[in-house]
């Protein structure tokens, strides 16, 4: 048998929680204990200080390295060896045995006969005391025997963990660098929140090779990388919002909704027992904006801001679900944060069983909104709900659905200046208000770009921008709403009966407003 037992690992708070975790089960006789990680290592090492306090020996199986008698590469026969030698009484009766790529070795869909292999197994574990640790990213194969099982996630380590990596980084460093310890140290370590204990080690050692450790420009390399770990890996991106609410134009409900809570993360909310809020979800028609609403929902509350690309996490061959855990975990590490999740439905328009992927991972994403006790205010944005699954809809998920809508007259008129003074225009002498009326059923993109091919024909004609130039860019677009005039009734009509407008309701205003409007367009 190989024994894994002399694994080395420096453990804090977190992990000494988990590792007594594991030796309480080791104690109780849990016959199968699995551990979601993406650190196969360090949790081997969590294993290995749970079963020396409990005096158990730990042997390992993977699907390179068989035990040392027998036991062979495949789960399945690994699986029916040990139900034999359990069954006769024989070593490793007692252990604690680490199984690692069990799911990935049966695969998604294991035939009757692994299946029958992994209850004989965990019934001759029981009868035994042994018991049997499976590592893996997420459940897969194991979801058959999933009543069997305790499940278990390694953390991500906390600031104690990631000072002592580094502590162990110096002394390999090119030229000793014991003085960024009293001088960048916590800089350092909190730039690594988020990472693994492998990643940041491996982010350490690249800012200790340049010599940078010490210098301000370690801290943003150390945050660059983070940056590239977190995109290649989870399709997690860590952006900087420099967007105030004041960039976005209309969406006055939402605005007053958000202005209400800015100070739901100090101290005194704290004091006054004000929970957090949770979060909020973003429908409505195309080009509206609502990804930039959220990127200011962070530049408002001033906390990091995090985007889930789901598109890119629900494609190719991503192992979903842990994807999925890693990503809240590592959310909650940097919290507090805001998490971004962008077009929500491209992930769990499937979630509706069919798809026993998405089915598990909307099964985790709801849980979590449910009982996440780190302070991640969720921002999720999606062009169309109907297609996903009502739990993740209802109350408790989300403290407000806003419905973003076509912007009307007075929103266009903001937009419009919005975008002018952004390009350096002063929008007083361009006749703002004519170019908003005309602009019927414009989108906030779509007006952008209104301002930007006036530009283009002010610039060919060798002149500054005037307003024959928004007037012949208006004239030239034919809106989204107009090409999917029946779709994005239909979504507007839904929006009606179950979200709270992200703008006021100024259909009065707008009335008693329309025969100025009628004598400003002609």
């Amino acid at each position: 048998m190989t024994d894994d037992s002399n694994a080395k690992a420096s453990f804090t708070m977190g992990s000494v929680t988990l590792s007594m975790r594991i030796a309480l089960a080791i104690r109780a006789r849990t016959p199968m204990v699995v551990l979601l990680t993406q650190e196969e290592e360090r949790a081997v090492a969590l294993v290995a200080a749970g079963a020396a306090a409990e005096g158990r020996e730990v042997v390992s199986w993977t699907a390179t390295r068989s035990f040392a008698d027998g036991g062979g590469s495949n789960a399945e026969d690994a699986l029916l060896y040990l139900e034999r030698k359990l069954r006769a009484g024989e070593p490793p009766v007692g252990c604690v045995i680490v199984l690692r790529d069990v799911s990935l070795s049966l695969g998604r869909k294991p035939h009757a006969a692994a299946i029958r292999a992994l209850y004989d197994v965990a019934i001759q574990a029981e009868r035994t005391g042994t018991v049997l640790v499976f590592l893996e990213v997420e459940l897969g194969a194991l979801t058959h025997v999933e009543k069997e099982l305790e499940i278990l996630e390694v953390p991500l380590p906390d600031f104690d963990e990631l000072r002592m990596a580094l502590h162990e980084e110096v002394p390999a460093a090119p030229s000793s660098q014991e003085d960024l310890l009293h001088t960048q140290q916590e800089q350092l370590v909190r730039a690594a929140a988020g990472l693994t204990q492998s990643q940041a080690r491996r982010a350490f050692r690249r800012v200790l090779a340049a010599n940078a450790a010490s210098q301000p420009e370690g801290v943003a390399m150390l945050v660059e990388e983070k940056k590239r770990v977190l995109k290649t890996a989870l399709a997690l991106e860590l952006l900087d919002p420099r967007v105030t609410l004041d960039a976005v134009g209309g969406m006055s409900e939402l605005k007053r909704w958000l202005r209400e809570r800015a100070r739901a993360w100090s101290e005194e909310a704290r004091k006054f027992s004000l929970p957090p809020p949770r979060g909020l979800f973003l429908v409505g028609v195309q080009g509206c904006g609502k990804s930039l609403a959220a990127k200011a929902t962070a530049a408002h509350f001033g906390l990091p801001l995090l985007r889930l690309d789901f598109a890119a996490l629900f494609s190719g061959d991503r192992r979903t679900e842990g994807s999925l855990r890693a990503a809240m975990r590592v959310s909650e590490a940097l919290a507090p944060a805001v998490l971004w999740i962008d077009e929500i439905e491209k992930g769990f328009a499937g979630g509706d069983g069919r798809d026993p992927v998405a089915a598990r991972a909307l099964g985790a994403f709801v849980t979590w909104l449910q009982e996440k006790a780190a302070p991640v205010f969720v921002v999720a944005t999606a062009n169309d709900v109907r297609t996903l699954p009502p739990e993740l809809l209802r109350k408790g998920r989300f403290d407000e659905i806003f419905f973003v809508d076509i912007p009307n007259v007075d929103e266009r008129e903001s937009i419009l200046k919005i975008h002018i003074t952004r390009f350096g225009r002063n929008a007083a002498k361009l006749n703002v208000r004519g170019a908003a009326v005309r602009a019927v059923d414009f989108t906030g993109a779509e007006l952008e770009q209104v301002v930007v091919d006036g530009l283009y024909e002010a610039f060919a004609a060798g002149r500054d921008l005037d307003k024959k130039d928004l007037e012949h860019a208006i004239a030239r677009t034919v809106p989204l709403a107009r090409t999917y005039d029946d779709a994005i009734k239909a979504l507007r009509e839904w929006g009606k009966d179950h979200t709270r407008g992200a703008s006021e309701d100024t259909s009065l205003a707008q009335l008693f407003r329309a025969a100025t409007d009628t004598t400003v367009n002609s």
